[in-house]
């Protein structure tokens, strides 16, 4: 039988997550993980008969759902269970919360392997248990083979983490969400006998398992047999593989009679367990009768994958590709444009009306400069969104890092990152002397570090004490430049004293940056050195930055402007030297918190930086924090996977932040964003000579 995965169907409008979520007309969404795609024929026509009947009351799944699913297992993946080994469940997340209460008391810790599924950095912190980063080893992939990289496990990292007593519990991507991954019985069995040998229990996740590319084969972890199924639950659904997400239908299979009851027991007090009939109906189906709609699926998912890969060799060469085993979601690191993943994110959805999902989400600096692109729609569609996302890239043309006018022979020829650490040193050993503006960010710390190797004692740090620096930040400063061995000092600055500055103009950068490279520049020459300099890196040029004028009109140095290092570099390069800022995020004084034309004050910035570190203390996985003060009311960005938590928290957080004197306090659903309060200035407002 032929299947249609060519005609779009229309979602728009219909109360659809993927479809109607993105905030800009028109845009294309390629992004959250469900599929454009009408489930298979069996599928629809089952559902139609059951809402003919008209009557929804109470349902219970009959015992023959488990046995469809036991028998597909079997059929399809070679992996032999007992139907009384499922459990019923609502969904993945719900079940693998469950099973973290099941195990784990608060403050106890849990294994996972970033980047890896969002979801896994929320659910564990609500049930008050810490995550563990056991971070994949991106490696290459032989020539010949589709991708351009791959991943694999750090076992001896895991072996160290594994070892800590407070770890309970393991939670396995397998297939791996995002990096297509599909585990090798050999890694998972490295996997269970780590866990084994320190009493680490495994759940693994394998609601992708059905999405297999030509080539690759799922390897259920229980499917190793004895200890390691007594010692593992295994998470399955039909909803990626049949496009069925909102009928909300999962299980749980645990062939261990003492830890289902376990999870039992949890899935029963959250009243997480009980099934609704659409979805039973929907996955017994599919698995009885489906498998031919399923395979015509695969192939047409990998003939989506295929022209993914030819078109970014044929318009985008610069970007990479991971090697995709498993899932319908493509890994592409867009490292080569040097903007972080959620900005680059957010100006694709802006300006090209495409929707991709931000790789920051997913955890570890690894995703910091990758987009997830959902494979899974017509491949005009797929071709038309890519069509957009290189127009809108080759049209950059090098704002970002990347001249996108070279040819490909120019674009080989560009300095590497070593390249320009070496340009960076000499460059700094020719000014010889210099006082270094240090904010503790990662910028001028990888900066002040650099420096301080080359020139010793003849470089100091100078960090500006003032309202809108937060003390917390100061403190940092302090603390790196003791632990260094670099003389740090500390002057007062007052911004608010500042002609042009308490009323917030567009340009209120350009006044403060000013009166404070203008006293730096006074205290280099007083100490007898030869330079300032500040730590703008390349990526600063796409933005609006009025104090960049400043600082040109002045003279200040900025060397990792000067070699063209971006902000992916001088992370990666921090990472590699150790410095404690490598994955920091990214901060702007508080002043940047209050809308243009809005009078900032001492007591506005006090209670914004006190609004900031309440959330911060009251929530620690917080990674990105921002409350900007509308008058009396306060928004709070924060990155989109903690949206859900401190939604739930909104009580708590009104008090609070009433304590604070603000009288209204919302949360944006964009989330956080770089320069949110630029984004209603006018072109003409930010024009750059």
């Amino acid at each position: 039988m032929d299947y249609d995965f060519d005609t779009l169907v229309s979602r728009r409008g219909t109360d659809c997550v993927k479809w109607d979520l993105p905030a800009v007309d028109g845009v294309l969404p390629l992004w959250v993980a469900d599929m454009d795609f009408r489930s298979a024929p069996a599928i629809v026509d089952a559902l139609r008969r059951r809402v003919d009947e008209g009557v929804f009351g109470y349902a219970q799944p009959p015992a023959s759902w488990h046995e469809s699913l036991a028998r597909w297992l079997a059929r399809r993946h070679g992996w032999g269970i007992e139907p009384d080994s499922i459990l019923d469940t609502t969904g993945v997340i719900p079940a693998l919360a469950a099973t973290i209460r099941a195990f784990c008391n608060p403050g106890d810790k849990v294994i996972i392997q970033p980047p890896v599924y969002s979801c896994f950095h929320v659910v564990i912190p609500d049930q008050g248990c810490e995550i563990v980063e056991n971070r994949l080893l991106r490696v290459p992939v032989p020539d010949g083979l589709e991708g351009d990289f791959s991943y694999e496990m750090d076992f001896e990292d895991l072996e160290r983490k594994a070892s800590d007593t407070r770890v309970k519990l393991l939670i396995l991507s397998n297939p791996h969400n995002p990096v297509g991954r599909a585990w090798r019985a050999d890694e998972l069995r490295r996997v269970g006998e780590i866990c084994l040998r320190h009493g680490v229990f495994v759940a693994s996740d394998e609601i992708h398992a059905d999405l297999q590319m030509p080539g690759s084969r799922h390897v259920p972890f229980a499917s190793l047999g004895g200890d390691f199924a007594q010692g593992s639950a295994t998470f399955w659904s039909a909803s990626k593989a049949f496009n069925l997400a909102g009928l909300q239908t999962a299980a749980v299979v645990c062939a261990n009679d003492a830890v289902r009851a376990r999870i039992r027991h949890a899935l029963r007090v959250n009243r997480t367990g009980e099934l609704n009939p659409f979805g039973f109906i929907a996955s017994k189906v599919a698995w009885d009768t489906c498998a031919p709609w399923l395979d015509a699926l695969r192939t047409y998912l990998h003939g989506n994958y295929s022209a993914l890969r030819s078109f970014i060799r044929g318009r985008l060469p610069m970007l990479r590709v991971a090697k995709l085993e498993a899932t319908y979601l493509a890994w592409v690191d867009f490292t080569s444009f040097g903007v972080p993943s959620a900005e680059l994110a957010r100006r694709l959805e802006r300006d090209a009306k495409v929707k991709f999902h931000p790789g920051d989400v997913y955890g570890g600096e690894e995703g910091s400069t990758f987009l997830r692109i959902n494979l899974a729609s017509p491949r005009a569609m797929l071709l038309e969104a890519l069509e957009r996302t290189a127009d809108f890239l080759l049209d950059l043309k090098g704002e970002h890092g990347i001249r996108m006018g070279m040819d490909s022979r120019q674009r080989d020829n560009r300095p590497d990152v070593d390249e320009k650490l070496k340009q960076l040193r000499e460059r700094l050993r020719g000014i010889g002397s210099a006082a270094v503006a240090f904010s503790s960010g990662v910028d001028s710390t990888f900066l002040l570090r650099v420096a301080h190797e080359e020139l010793g004692d003849r470089v100091v740090a100078v960090t500006a004490r003032s309202h809108t620096f937060p003390k917390r930040e100061l403190d940092e400063a302090a603390v790196f430049c003791r632990a260094e061995g670099i003389r740090h000092e500390v002057m007062d600055s007052e911004e608010l004293d500042i002609p042009g500055f308490a009323e917030n103009p567009p340009d209120r950068c350009y006044h403060c940056k000013r009166e404070l490279f203008s006293k730096l520049l006074a205290f280099a020459h007083d100490n007898g050195l030869a330079a300032v300099l500040e730590g703008s890196n390349i990526d600063d040029d796409g933005d609006y930055r009025p104090g960049q004028r400043a600082i040109r009109e002045l003279g200040i140095v900025s060397p990792l402007h000067e070699v063209g290092l971006t902000k992916a570099e001088i992370r990666a390069l921090s990472k590699a030297m150790g410095l404690p800022t490598a994955g920091k995020p990214s901060f702007a004084c508080l002043a940047s918190r209050f809308p243009y034309g809005e009078r900032i004050t001492a007591a506005g910035l006090a209670r914004v930086e006190k609004a900031e570190q309440w959330l911060l203390d009251a929530d620690p996985g917080l990674r990105q924090v921002r409350v900007r003060s509308h008058g009396d009311m306060a928004r709070i960005e924060v990155q989109p996977d903690a949206i859900p938590r401190l939604s739930s928290r909104a009580t708590e957080i009104v008090a609070a932040f009433k304590g604070f004197g603000f009288a209204y306090t919302t949360l944006d659903l964009q989330g956080y964003r770089t320069g949110s309060m630029n984004e209603v200035l006018s072109e003409t407002t930010i024009h750059r000579p």
